[in-house]
């Protein structure tokens, strides 16, 4: 019996040729000033929720416009979840609908930061007010020892 010839395989090319139209890192980089940004300044304190913010902030300052913000999804969707071409198109229309819409969890706040942009968070700090007035800062930090490779982290709690 004869076995397909591997160098002809349909799946093969079709994986090849997706990967061989990802751009490289300094071309990604110049998708963050062509075309529109996916936020514009005023827009960052046009919603009450927090998350919103900080992630719209995010934008602003690091210049995400809308095909680099494409063009990360896609290198996301493709090669970390494995999505089919047409199904992470879906998936990004949906989630920048999510991003404008406001009101994003934590979860799709860390998914869009560390996931799609690549980034770490290497520390949050929350300051959280009760009824009373009184404030409890809550903390957490991760630190990279690079003598011993190994990632170090730290919890802390104040309270007035």
């Amino acid at each position: 019996m004869l076995r397909p010839d591997p160098n002809a395989s349909r799946i093969r090319d079709i994986f090849s040729q997706t990967f061989a139209n990802t751009k490289k890192p300094d071309e990604l980089e110049q998708l963050k000033y062509v075309g529109e940004q996916m936020f514009r300044p005023e827009e960052v304190n046009a919603t009450n929720h927090q998350l919103d913010r900080l992630l719209r902030q995010y934008f602003v300052d690091n210049h995400i416009s809308e095909e680099y913000f494409a063009e990360k999804f896609k290198l996301y969707a493709l090669k970390e979840l494995g999505m089919h071409p047409t199904q992470a198109s879906n998936n990004r229309s949906n989630l920048t609908k999510a991003l404008k819409a406001g009101h994003i969890t934590f979860r799709r706040f860390l998914e869009v930061i560390c996931m799609v942009l690549g980034n770490t968070i290497d520390s949050m700090t929350f300051v959280i007010t009760d009824d009373d007035g009184k404030s409890q800062t809550l903390s957490c930090a991760e630190t990279n020892d690079k003598v011993n490779n190994k990632v170090k982290s730290t919890v802390s709690f104040k309270g007035e």
